[in-house]
C-alpha cells in the first residue's frame, strides 16, 4: 500500500506527517484482519520547503535557499609528536641519521623516513599503509617541512632499500648457504644482516647519548628476547624468522630474536642485534659479546670501567672463556656481573637460611669465594622470603594441575593399551605429560589390580625443589666489588624487563605483529623500533631531570597519554581563512609544555598553555 502525507493542527500550528497503513493477519480463525498505521513526523510546511532547498523571501516569493555558513573543524595531535621532535633536535638525531643514511625518496630525506617511522611506532603502531591518515591528524608535515602525501608505504620501502638493499641481502645469503662447515656457517648466519652503516650509526648515536645526556657506562645490562611473526612457514625468501622457543608461547609461529644492551641509568638502548629465531642465547652470546665489546671500546675516552650485567641464560663455560681472553687486551676494566643456576652449586642450594646472616633491604645474603667456570669468583647467595612464599604457592598449584593431567591421560587409555605397557614404558609416557624439567621425577606412580593409577610425591625431590625457593646465586668477576653492590647491579635487571615490555606493548612500538617480511626490511624495522624505544625512555628522562617538572614523576605510558591530549583545533570559517585554538588543558599539560618546549615549535600553544 502506498503512503500519504497527512496534516495535523495543534495550537493553530500545522504539522505534517508521512503515514502508511498495513493489515495485520489475525491469529485466530474467523477474526477479521486489523489495520495499523505507522507515521513519521516531517516538520512544518516551512521546514519541508527548506529541506528541498527553497525558502520564502520578504516579497512572499519562493526562491532558492541561501547557503548558511557551516563550521568545519579539524583536530591535530601536536603534543606528543612535538615533544619527540624537540628531543630529536636537541640530540642532533636528524643530522646524525642523515650522515649515515643519505638520499631522498619523493623529495623526502631517507633519514626523515626513518625518524618519522620511529614517531609512528610510538604514537600509533599501525602498518605503513595507514601512515598518511595518521600524519594528517598530527603536525608532522609542519615540523619536518614535507608533503605528508608522499609518506605512503611504497616510499617507505624504497627508503628502507636505500639503507639496506634486499637484493644485496639475498646475495649474501646465497654465500652463506654454500658454507659446509657448521661452525663457520653459524657465524656467517649471525653476521649476514650486519650492515656497516647501521653499526657505525649505533656507535655514533651511543657516543652522542653519553655526551648529550651525561650518562655513565659504569653499568650496562644485556639480555635477549624474541617476537613472533605471521610470516608464512613456506616463505623461502625469509631466512631470519624461524620457529623457536617463544616467550609468548607462540611456538608454532616464526619468530625474530633480539639481543640488546642498555645503560644502567634510565635503560637507554645503546646497542642491539637481531638474529635467527631458532638460535639459543648461549650459542648467540659469544658473537654478540664480541660486537658489544668492540662497540664499547669506541667509547674509551668517556669510560673508566664497565660492569656488564647478564642473566643466567647467557652464562656458560665457552662464553666466560671468550670473555676472559678478550678482556686481557681491553683498554679499560670490563667486569661481568651475573646469576648462576643453583642446580650446579648444590652445596649453596642446601645452605641453611641461618647461615644467611647479612641483610640488605628485604634480602638476606651469604657470600663466599666459589669456583665459577674454572676460576674463583665472589659469589653472593640471596634469599627473599616473599619470593619463596610465591614459589611455594606455584608449586602446590602445579602439583594439582599435573596430577590432574596425568590421571586424565591414564583414564582415557584403552585397557589393552595399559596391559601392553610395562612399568618403564608407563613411567616414560606419564612423565611426558609434565612439561617442566624441575618437576621431572617428583611424582611416583603405582597401580592396583584394576589398573587404577595412584600418584604420590617423592619426598627427596620435593625437598630438593623447596631448598631453592627464594634463593638466587649471583657472582662477579670484579674481586673488589662489595656483595651489596653485586645485589644492586643485578637487581637493575628490571630496567631491561621494562624495555622489553615497552617493545611488546600493542599501543607503543609493538614489535609484533611485524608488518614486514623480507630480511632487509625486518633489520631496518628493528632499528626503527629500538630508536622509538630510545625516544620513549628520553621522554621520561627529560621530564625527571627538568627544573620545570615541579616535582612530578610520570611513567612512559602516562607521559605519552598526557602529551597526546594536547591537540590543536582548527576551525575552517571561510575559504582561505582559519581560526586556530587548542583543547582545554590542565596544569600537568602546562608543565609538559614547558619541559618539552612545545611553544618553540607550535605557534600559539605557548599563549594557550602558559598563560
Amino acid at each position: 500500500m502506498a503512503g500519504y502525507i497527512s496534516k495535523q493542527v495543534k495550537n493553530n500550528k500545522t504539522y505534517y506527517y508521512f503515514q502508511i497503513g498495513y493489515r495485520v493477519p489475525s491469529k485466530k480463525r474467523g477474526e477479521k484482519t486489523k489495520v495499523k498505521t505507522n507515521q513519521q513526523y516531517l516538520g512544518s510546511a516551512e521546514q519541508i520547503l527548506n529541506a528541498h532547498g527553497y525558502q520564502v523571501n520578504n516579497d512572499k516569493e519562493i526562491v532558492p535557499l541561501e547557503a548558511k555558513e557551516q563550521k568545519v573543524y579539524e583536530m591535530q595531535s601536536v603534543g606528543l609528536i612535538t615533544a619527540l621532535f624537540d628531543i630529536s633536535e636537541s640530540l642532533g638525531l636528524r643530522e646524525l641519521l642523515h650522515k649515515y643514511f643519505s638520499g631522498k625518496v619523493s623529495g623526502i630525506k631517507v633519514s626523515d623516513y626513518l625518524l618519522i617511522g620511529a614517531f609512528h611506532r610510538i604514537a600509533d603502531p599501525d602498518p605503513k599503509t595507514k601512515i598518511i591518515d595518521w600524519a594528517k591528524k598530527t603536525n608532522i608535515g609542519e615540523l619536518f617541512k614535507i608533503d605528508i602525501m608522499n609518506l605512503d608505504s611504497q616510499n617507505f620501502w624504497k627508503a628502507y632499500d636505500q639503507v639496506l638493499s634486499e637484493k644485496e641481502v639475498q646475495e649474501r645469503w646465497k654465500k652463506v648457504e654454500r658454507i659446509k662447515n657448521k661452525e663457520k656457517r653459524a657465524k656467517a648466519e649471525l653476521g649476514y644482516l650486519c650492515e656497516k652503516s647501521i653499526d657505525e650509526f649505533q656507535k655514533a648515536l651511543g657516543q652522542r647519548i653519553i655526551t648529550a645526556e651525561k650518562i655513565t657506562l659504569d653499568e650496562i645490562l644485556s639480555d635477549t628476547t624474541n617476537f613472533y611473526t605471521y610470516i608464512d612457514k613456506h616463505n623461502t625468501r625469509n631466512h631470519i624468522a624461524e620457529c623457536g622457543n617463544n616467550k609468548k608461547k607462540q611456538h608454532g609461529k616464526r619468530q625474530v630474536s633480539l639481543a640488546m644492551t642498555i645503560s644502567g641509568s634510565y635503560g637507554l638502548p645503546l646497542f642491539h642485534q637481531i638474529y635467527k629465531g631458532n638460535y639459543n642465547d648461549v650459542t648467540l652470546f659469544p658473537e654478540y659479546l664480541g660486537k658489544l665489546m668492540n662497540h664499547c671500546e669506541y667509547f674509551a675516552s668517556h669510560v673508566e670501567q664497565i660492569r656488564h650485567v647478564v642473566d643466567k641464560g647467557n652464562n656458560s663455560q665457552n662464553n666466560m672463556d671468550y670473555f676472559q681472553k678478550r678482556k686481557k687486551d681491553y683498554p679499560f676494566p670490563f667486569h661481568w656481573v651475573g646469576s648462576l643456576r643453583l642446580d650446579y652449586f648444590q652445596h649453596l642450594r642446601r645452605k641453611n637460611l641461618e647461615k644467611l646472616d647479612k641483610e640488605k633491604g628485604e634480602y638476606k645474603y651469604y657470600t663466599e669465594e666459589t669456583l665459577v667456570f674454572g676460576k674463583k669468583h665472589t659469589t653472593v647467595l640471596t634469599y627473599h622470603e616473599k619470593t619463596a612464599v610465591r614459589q611455594e604457592k606455584t608449586l602446590q598449584r602445579n602439583i594439582k594441575k599435573y596430577k590432574g593431567k596425568v590421571l586424565e591421560y591414564w583414564n582415557k587409555l584403552k585397557p589393552e593399551t595399559k596391559t601392553k605397557w610395562n612399568k618403564d614404558i608407563r613411567f616414560v609416557k606419564l612423565e611426558a605429560k609434565i612439561p617442566y624439567k624441575q618437576y621431572k621425577g617428583l611424582f611416583k606412580y603405582s597401580w592396583n589390580n584394576k589398573e587404577e593409577l595412584k600418584i604420590t610425591l617423592t619426598k627427596s625431590k620435593l625437598t630438593q625443589i623447596r631448598q631453592g625457593f627464594g634463593k638466587q646465586l649471583l657472582f662477579s668477576t670484579d674481586s673488589l666489588m662489595k656483595p651489596e653492590k653485586i645485589i644492586d647491579y643485578y637487581h637493575d635487571n628490571w630496567k631491561m624487563n621494562q624495555d622489553h615490555r615497552i617493545l611488546k606493548m600493542p599501543d607503543t612500538i609493538s614489535f609484533h605483529p611485524m608488518w614486514v617480511w623480507t630480511d632487509s626490511k625486518i633489520r631496518i624495522q628493528s632499528m626503527i623500533n629500538i630508536l622509538g624505544l630510545l625516544l620513549c625512555r628520553l621522554l621520561v628522562k627529560r621530564l625527571a631531570e627538568s627544573p620545570d617538572n615541579e616535582g612530578i614523576s610520570l611513567s612512559q605510558r602516562v607521559v605519552k597519554t598526557v602529551l597526546m591530549e594536547i591537540k590543536r583545533v582548527i576551525e575552517l570559517k571561510h575559504i582561505g581563512k582559519i581560526k586556530v585554538g587548542f583543547t582545554n588543558t590542565s596544569h600537568i599539560h602546562k608543565i609538559l609544555c614547558k619541559v618539552f618546549h612545545l611553544d618553540k615549535w607550535v605557534e600559539g600553544v605557548g599563549e594557550h598553555l602558559m598563560e
